[in-house]
């Protein structure tokens, strides 16, 4: 909640004239010792409940500001003390009333218990009576609880009585009822006692309870575990318990406006109570109560988010030439406003060890993000372990799965494609996948020249037992019945023989040449390398420059046939940035890899998959 919106304060305590503009849900005001921090919340005690601190009235000649009582003997104004501030209109009420308006109340020697109002908004004072008195309904209706920094068995008496005051004030047949037996029972048990009484005396007597549900709430105290009364708690205990009966007050209080001020409220807390308290004000409190606070520990000064306002309080000097008379007044300075940019330059360098705090706060964010991030990674880990996964060497091969999938299967894909980064490690990965995993999974091998070493690396692992299936240009080696790494097979659509015999046989190959033509012209790069090609020669694998061997001599018209021409890295990603323009039937080839691979991971299940591009392969 932020209702007020600026504060001006003129001659209290060391406070000469000061502007609090900018204020937010949560304002903090933090600077060094003795500088008048207090004295702002306190000013704001003042406005609200007409006393300086708690339980302390208003003194003029201790509290009025020094400096002011120096001015010349000539002055003519009088020696007052004011505080103003300005509300922003809240929304859906006092719609009578501007949407800002602000109260100016007033002081002086003379006048302490009834201080001077004045009214008015950006048109300047105000004299409609209709408009005062729907200001004067609304300030009846604003509840203001100054927490001070030293707090006492008699302060936590003082929130029972509020807390009592709210408890009899909501209507409830429960309570009167509960009230009425209580009376009821006490006049049976008394009634021997009272007669013995008038016998004695010829007096008529009664034993009076109090007179309201009110007053036998304001008796009551609360206790701890162990019936230990609260105020015989720890100074932090009863610190943590201060917020929280605010913050049932503020919320059960129904038509009513809360403000809460509180000195310092890290005292007698350990420094991760502080936080977890700062974490409260800002997620909790301040939805219900517009929150002003002092403070020095980074715990509040690290809330830096659009909720929050934060203020360096200092001392500054003030003169009156006519005099030479110089004084150290409060001064503020804005450090941040509702998350705008930091002011690093003043804060940290007064509190010291603050700037070190708040970047250790920042580095333990850092800390729990990554924290978060491997939670992510391990979910995801986990997700693996109990679906059914196709894995295959890159980016781009997934990316291609994944559309043909879309294209040929009208039904969501009922296993996960994940890439790993290579072919080696793709091998790396099915051997280790014995040992970590328990579900399915198929590795799927480019049909070049690191896709076959990496299968026969899988197949002459000894530790796990392997069926060769291999065929014709095709290797399909299974493990443990669970896990299998198989090639590319060779396309019948767009057949690639040439290509598999030249151990050039990728995902990409399994689209027609006029597509991979339009891609290798239309490309910033090109879709293939322009000086080398393969070639396999028995045995023997080769990449070679183009003009060796006599197989291609010019560049330009006379090209490399298709089954000897090298994809580039950049070609892939562009062609994987097209796929969105292919026609359905360029992914026709791909039905022959999802058969293998689905009867691989689901050998019991009917999926009832329907080929439904299949009549439009030619025979």
């Amino acid at each position: 909640m932020d209702v007020i919106s600026k504060v001006e304060i003129n001659n209290f305590r060391s406070i000469y004239r000061l502007e609090v503009e900018g204020l937010s849900h949560v304002n903090i005001f933090s600077g060094l010792n003795d500088v008048g921090k207090s004295n702002v919340i306190k000013a704001l005690n003042l406005f609200f409940n007409n006393q300086v601190d708690w339980q302390t009235d208003l003194e003029f000649e201790r509290d009025t500001n020094t400096f002011h009582a120096r001015k010349p003997r000539n002055w003519k104004t009088r020696k007052l003390i004011s505080v103003k501030l300005t509300f922003e209109r809240p929304r859906n009420r006092y719609r009578s009333l501007s949407k800002t308006f602000w109260v100016k109340r007033q002081w002086d020697r003379d006048y302490l218990t009834q201080p001077k109002e004045t009214f008015g908004d950006a048109s300047g004072a105000i004299n409609d009576s209709r408009m005062k008195s729907s200001i004067t309904k609304f300030l009846k209706r604003c509840k203001f609880f100054y927490v001070p920094a030293i707090r006492g068995q008699t302060y936590f008496q003082y929130l029972v009585q509020n807390l009592a005051a709210t408890l009899a004030d909501q209507p409830s047949a429960d309570l009167e009822e509960a009230s009425s037996q209580v009376e009821y029972a006490i006049s049976n048990r008394s009634a021997v006692l009272i007669a013995e009484l008038q016998a004695i005396t010829n007096l008529d007597f009664e034993l009076q309870l109090p007179s309201s549900m009110r007053a036998l709430l304001e008796a009551a105290t609360f206790h701890t575990q162990g019936n230990v009364p609260l105020h015989l708690r720890g100074d932090g205990i009863q610190s943590m318990t201060v917020p929280v009966v605010l913050s049932y007050l503020s919320k059960e209080s129904k038509g009513d406006f809360y403000y809460w001020a509180l000195e310092e409220p890290e005292n007698s807390l350990e420094y991760i109570k502080s936080t977890e308290l700062a974490d409260q004000i800002h997620g909790i409190y301040s939805h219900d109560a517009q929150i002003f606070l002092s403070s020095h520990s980074p715990a509040f000064l690290a809330m830096h988010n659009d909720r929050t306002s934060i203020y360096r309080v200092f001392k500054g000097q003030e003169r009156y030439e006519s005099t030479r008379h110089e004084e150290a007044v409060t001064k503020i300075q804005t450090v941040s406003v509702r998350g705008s940019e930091y002011d690093e330059t003043l804060l940290p360098e007064e509190l010291g060890f603050y700037k070190i705090a708040r970047d250790y706060d920042l580095e333990m964010r850092k800390v729990v993000q990554d924290r978060d991030d491997e939670i992510a990674r391990l979910s995801s880990e986990n997700r693996l372990l109990t679906t059914p996964t196709l894995l295959v060497e890159g980016v781009n091969d997934k990316a291609i799965l994944e559309e043909a999938w879309r294209r040929l299967y009208n039904r969501e894909m009922p296993f996960k494609i994940d890439d790993v980064g290579g072919a080696n490690k793709l091998k790396e990965r099915s051997l280790a996948w014995v040992q970590i995993n328990s579900n399915r999974m198929c590795a799927l091998f480019d049909y070049d020249d690191a896709g076959i070493k990496a299968v026969n690396g899988v197949k002459s692992n000894r530790q796990f037992y392997v069926k060769d299936n291999s065929r014709s240009l095709y290797k399909e080696y299974l493990i443990n019945d669970r896990i299998m790494a198989f090639t590319l097979p060779v396309p019948s659509f767009y057949n690639r023989r040439l290509h598999a015999e030249n151990l050039n046989l990728q995902t990409e190959w399994y689209f027609s040449d006029s597509r991979l033509k339009e891609i290798d012209d239309s490309a910033q790069e090109g879709l293939f390398d322009r000086t080398s090609y393969v070639k396999v020669e028995g045995n023997s694998f080769r990449t070679l420059k183009v003009g060796q061997d006599g197989l291609c001599s010019l560049i330009g018209d006379m090209v490399v046939r298709f089954e000897h021409r090298i994809l580039t890295t950049s070609g892939k990603t562009a062609l994987v940035d097209s796929l969105g323009a292919f026609s359905d039937v360029d992914f026709l080839n791909f039905y022959a890899v999802f058969r293998t691979v689905l009867t691989h991971l689901f050998p019991d299940n009917d999926l009832d998959l329907t080929e439904t591009l299949q009549d439009t392969m030619p025979m």
